[in-house]
């Protein structure tokens, strides 16, 4: 791990545990633009659609909403009006532990963050009330998917490059990407990340069905996980 420049991590269900407040906003979206249909809540969002969490709201809109009805616009308007009314996100218990055990043992070592959502709202998110007020401090960039800037969500690697560039990091092969969907993985490995490394709390997954060079349970694990 001593060769490495820098460790980018994902957001959403990496660092912060955010599956309730976007599944939530995404029911209120679709219940919303379908008021004569059986509303459905946010646990059946991410029991019936796992495969879509890690990439954008336009592939949910597409899903949830019949097509003689999709609407984009509205839908986004929707869904942020929710997460904007929804409680912010805390950080996973060991976010901040694994980061710091991190630091200590790597001093030279970049961390920052690559995210699909813009980078204003990641912004907002990790320096929220439900985070720890070092959190933010971690991370010595952050970047999000931001479309004024014209970049592709994952898993094309935009985010990723350009969260290296504001780290200055100029050799993907001395970069790690760690996330937590498939998207993640081929994202890093689009990117020419040395080594994809996917965190799954509880999950039985294993990294060959996802995609991911590394599978690991705790950010604790992830100079292990490196190393190996």
């Amino acid at each position: 791990m001593d060769s490495l420049d820098a460790v980018i991590f994902d957001m959403d269900g990496t660092i912060l545990d955010t599956a309730e407040e976007l599944c939530d906003a995404i029911a209120v979206a679709r219940n919303t633009m379908l008021p004569s249909q059986a509303p459905i809540d946010g646990k059946s969002v991410l029991r019936d659609y796992p495969n879509l969490f890690g990439g954008t709201l336009e592939e949910f809109h597409e899903t949830l909403i019949p097509a003689d009805l999709l609407d984009f616009d509205r839908f986004v308007e929707l869904f942020l009006a929710a997460v904007k009314a929804s409680a912010p996100s805390p950080a996973f218990a060991d976010v901040i532990g694994g980061l710091a055990s991190l630091r200590a043992r790597y001093p030279s070592l970049k961390m920052g963050v690559a995210t699909t959502k813009p980078t204003v709202a990641a912004e907002k998110d990790l320096s929220s009330s439900a985070v720890p007020a070092t959190l933010r401090s971690m991370f010595g960039f952050v970047q999000g998917t931001d479309k004024e800037k014209n970049m592709q969500a994952k898993p094309a690697p935009d985010v990723i490059l350009a969260a290296a560039a504001g780290l200055k990091c100029g050799d993907m092969s001395k970069t790690i990407y760690v996330g937590d969907t498939r998207r993640d993985a081929e994202a890093a490995k689009a990117a020419g990340c040395a080594l994809s490394v996917l965190i799954r709390r509880g999950d039985d997954a294993n990294k060959e069905k996802l995609g991911a060079d590394e599978l690991i349970h705790s950010f604790y694990a992830i100079p292990d996980a490196v190393n190996k």
